[in-house]
């Protein structure tokens, strides 16, 4: 137990060891609160608490200028981790704005699922163009989706024209994936739309 110190028993004690004990009695609460407390109720009844503080069924947004933040709630302890995780990745979709092909939020955020034993998150990928068309970044973006280590967006979004371009390359990569030794092959056919592509808009020849 945690000694109550007097006001008038500190003066003789470092502010060091004062901000110690002070630590280890918010800790101390916290353990109270969280260990003999929270985890006695039925885990129906933590579930419905959990539905409430986390959110549910919405699109979490996040792109490379706005970067991805695990809810606070998961930061607790790592039971409520283990608990809340999947309600969480689960229960909500995931939008990835991309810009300009760059692949970098894409490869990141599978990283990161993964990195938690996830196979597979329901991820939409948006596609937000504000510059030139891209298509050595289109083509690290195919690579990674061909090696597993990307998402990568299934429809076009904002009707934007290179959309269509960039979810074609997108079905391309998806019919080789998983096939080890194809992305030459994979990468030829893509060649093939670029060709195609560039007869009629000659901004993905630059």
């Amino acid at each position: 137990m945690i000694k109550r110190l007097r006001k008038e028993d500190t003066d003789d004690y470092p502010d060091g060891y004062l901000r110690r004990v002070k630590k280890r009695k918010s800790l101390a609460k916290r353990s109270l609160l969280v260990g003999r407390g929270f985890f006695t109720l039925p885990a129906e009844l933590r579930n419905a608490i959990y539905e409430i503080a986390l959110p549910q069924r919405k699109t979490i947004f996040f792109s490379s200028h706005r970067s991805f933040h695990v809810p606070p709630l998961l930061h607790v302890c790592h039971q409520i981790r283990r608990e809340t995780r999947e309600m969480y990745y689960y229960g909500n979709s995931f939008l990835i704005e991309t810009i300009d092909c760059k692949p970098g939020p894409c490869i990141s955020w599978k990283r990161h699922y993964r990195a938690l034993g996830f196979r597979k998150i329901k991820t939409d990928v948006g596609v937000l163009a504000v510059a030139e068309p891209d298509w050595d970044s289109l083509m690290d973006w195919c690579k990674a989706v061909h090696h597993g280590d990307a998402v990568g967006p299934h429809r076009r979004h904002r009707n934007l024209r290179e959309g269509k371009v960039i979810v074609t390359a997108m079905k391309i990569t998806r019919s080789f994936r998983g096939r080890p030794g194809t992305w030459q092959k994979c990468e030829g056919l893509l060649k093939g739309l670029r060709k195609a592509v560039a007869s009629y808009d000659e901004r993905w020849l630059h």
